[in-house]
């Protein structure tokens, strides 16, 4: 069961609310710039990579740009190092602070920066003793990508050092989403993809190729992510990091919690990294960047929507808990459910029909792999949709743990099936890694999840399978048949079909979204917009 709201401590500051309304500002209109910014940041970070696959296709060549990947990949995986904690502190932060408890904020926040910070300060350690001593893990491509041996160890330890650097400053992020400040978060992120490309055309231009990528675009991300507490402090000069605020106790608690977040965290990893790795054991380098390509439209910018919505939602479903709405949140993942369900399909059926144009137009037609890849992850993309919406619940009320487990362990079994066959049949590798990776992990996440979220978030599994499985028939009458009709009419000028593409596609997307709400989802939904209309129109924001 949800938390209730604990009675105000006369020793306690007042609720942030009370402090929100003393500064002129509207949690209504924050959410609304959150969700903006969110969105900008996600489109333009999804958008890095329609330019700089391009610039990488025409300054490496294609090993190289395959070993990139993986050096990318493996830079993620660092990162899981953060364990969860940015997620951690968001939840506790947005809890103190609901309540208005200053003390216990700082607290959080305070201990989980000085336990992060031990942790990687001693990991770094262990990687300069123990790396130089190993044999590197993977065949240069080219004798032209590294002057020798040792310079790719350097580098490589040079580039993880600064990524795990930014493990401790990740958990500023996640205090500015506690403290409902999610649009400063997300307007200071926007800078980084205008920088990132910056750099990467300015490496790639003047000749640094990958080892110039690995140490300017690593060293980028570090000073970027520092600029947080800066910035948290402006919004909240009441934080400080004073070791004296780091309380054992609750270390200790932020660590087994976070525990708990790092096996979701891991299997995002794994859905959007380990193709890139089994790809990369089972068939040349070479056809590594188209892989990379099919990941980053379907793993990265489609579900884009899905994402800001969700995460934008965050913070209120922790406060809806915290208060005891039970009702809110079910109405809250029945909205994602459907709102996923919606994005995913005409998103999915898009791409299928204008991939290939594209693609080809966009960068040459040797980065295809054929229509049948793009249908399966279209499928897979309908899929994670299901899945998304209520891990993004669990996580935020903290009822993640056995979910986190299921969800680890269907990216565990697709990555062993995807590798057994690759190894076992006689069939081309390729198809065969990316058809079983796929086809395993949808048929096991829509068999387990729905189980899993009724025991985690005490909802009736057949209200999801009910609403996802008439979202979709819905769907299938509503947009399926009228897209593939709009787009055989469609000009051959293939700018004009893209335009006239997305204008139908963000019709589809309403009609389709107003036609599979119920009376009271439409009704909350239309109580919140004439809340913000009025704000908008009526207030001095």
């Amino acid at each position: 069961m949800n938390s209730r709201a604990q009675p105000s401590d006369p020793d306690v500051d007042s609720p942030d609310e009370e402090e929100l309304r003393a500064r002129g500002e509207s949690g209504t209109i924050r959410t609304a710039l959150a969700t903006l910014a969110m969105f900008a940041h996600m489109l333009l970070k999804a958008g890095v990579q329609l330019i700089v696959l391009p610039l990488y296709l025409q300054y490496l060549p294609r090993p190289a740009f395959g070993l990139w990947t993986l050096f990318q990949s493996g830079s993620n995986y660092l990162l899981l190092l953060d364990m969860g904690f940015g997620q951690s502190v968001m939840n506790l932060t947005g809890e103190a602070y609901a309540r208005g408890d200053r003390a216990r904020v700082k607290a959080v926040l305070a201990s989980a920066f000085f336990l992060s910070l031990g942790i990687v300060s001693a990991l770094v350690a262990v990687l300069w003793i123990v790396v130089p001593l190993a044999p590197i893990p993977w065949a240069l491509p080219e004798s032209s990508t590294f002057a020798s041996a040792h310079q790719a160890i350097l580098l490589g330890l040079v580039m993880a050092t600064l990524t795990l650097a930014r493990v401790p400053l990740l958990i500023f992020l996640g205090a500015l989403a506690g403290l409902r400040d999610l649009a400063w978060r997300h307007f200071f992120e926007l800078v980084l993809p205008f920088l990132f490309v910056a750099a990467i055309y300015a490496v790639l231009v003047l000749g640094g190729g990958v080892p110039g990528l690995m140490l300017v675009t690593s060293s980028l991300l570090l000073v970027v992510t520092a600029g947080a507490w800066p910035l948290l402090r402006y919004r909240h000069p009441f934080l400080n990091l004073r070791p004296s605020y780091y309380d054992p106790a609750l270390a200790r608690f932020i660590f087994i919690n976070s525990l708990h977040f790092l096996p979701i965290s891991l299997s995002i990893l794994l859905q959007r990294e380990i193709l890139n790795l089994l790809v990369a054991t089972f068939c040349p380098l070479s056809t590594l960047p188209q892989v990379y390509l099919l990941l980053t439209i379907f793993k990265v910018m489609l579900p884009v929507p899905l994402n800001v919505i969700s995460s934008a939602l965050q913070p209120y479903v922790i406060k809806f808990s915290s208060l005891g709405e039970d009702d809110k949140v079910e109405l809250l993942l029945q909205l994602l459910l459907k709102w996923g369900m919606v994005v995913s399909f005409v998103l999915g059926i898009d791409t299928c029909l204008l991939g290939t144009d594209i693609i080809s137009a966009w960068l040459d037609s040797s980065m295809l792999l054929g229509s049948s890849f793009f249908l399966v992850f279209a499928v897979g993309l309908l899929g994670d949709a299901v899945v998304s919406a209520p891990t993004y619940l669990a996580v935020a009320l903290n009822r993640h743990r056995k979910l986190s487990r299921v969800v680890l362990s269907v990216s565990f079994a697709s990555t062993c099936a995807a590798g057994a066959a690759a190894w076992l049949l006689p069939t081309p590798p390729l198809p065969t890694i990316v058809f079983t990776f796929l086809g395993t992990g949808l048929l096991l996440n829509l068999s387990l999840i729905p189980t899993t979220v009724e025991t985690a978030l005490n909802l009736p599994r057949r209200m999801i399978l009910r609403t996802s499985m008439a979202a979709l028939v819905r769907l299938l009458l509503l947009v399926a048949l009228p897209s593939v009709s709009i787009h055989a009419l469609l000009p051959d000028r293939l700018l004009a079909r893209i335009l006239l593409a997305a204008a139908a596609s963000i019709a589809s997307v309403l009609l389709a979204w107003s036609a599979i709400l119920e009376g009271p989802e439409r009704d909350w939904l239309a109580e919140r917009a004439r809340s913000a209309m009025k704000i908008v129109f009526f207030r001095r924001l």
